[in-house]
């Protein structure tokens, strides 16, 4: 197997390879949140919700750029599904947070456990050095995204600055779950 920084150089990583990695890597998310029962959207909010805590719906407007009357209804319905709840700021009543409800969470684990063995999958065709590279080369590029990003939070932008070494973002996770395998 060719290494990208052999085959690319350091800064030169096709468009092409980078758009279609994306794109399959969003079609498995759709599968995974059509398996249960959620739309795109509906996956997105409770993501943040899982990664962030509780979120306002502020925060989830500007994070996901999705217009209010629309995340109005998707709370809605996962109000309805009981997968999370919402509940009112004590200090301003008109602000109002989101929460992953006990279904919620087990909901977001169920996923994250489907997109851990794909992604396990995946890596086991690569050699232990380049799934490390691989996993190292994610969690960087993930931080740098997730602090570029305009509309992120202060909150979310240290967490993506301070959360590197801790097993709580999904690729701690994964590099936590393929050690524990070799071992």
């Amino acid at each position: 197997m060719v290494h990208l920084e052999e085959q690319y150089g350091n800064m030169h990583i096709s468009p092409d390879l980078i758009f279609s990695f994306l794109i399959h890597a969003a079609r498995l998310k759709l599968t995974l949140a059509h398996q249960h029962g959620l739309s795109l959207r509906e996956l997105l909010v409770i993501g943040i919700v899982a990664t962030q805590g509780p979120v306002s719906f502020k925060q989830l407007h500007q994070l996901l750029a999705i217009p209010k009357s629309a995340l109005t209804g998707l709370i809605d319905n996962l109000t309805d599904r009981r997968l999370v709840n919402r509940r009112q700021d004590s200090e301003d009543r008109r602000r109002w947070f989101v929460a992953l409800t006990n279904s919620g969470r087990r909901l977001v684990q169920d996923i994250q456990e489907e997109d851990t063995r794909l992604i396990q999958g995946a890596l086991e065709s690569l050699e232990e050095s380049e799934q490390a590279a691989f996993v190292k080369a994610a969690d960087a590029v993930y931080r740098e995204l997730a602090a570029a990003n305009p509309r992120a939070s202060t909150a979310a932008r240290y967490r993506a600055e301070h959360t590197s070494d801790r097993p709580t973002d999904g690729l701690s996770r994964q590099r936590l779950s393929l050690t524990a395998e070799k071992q």
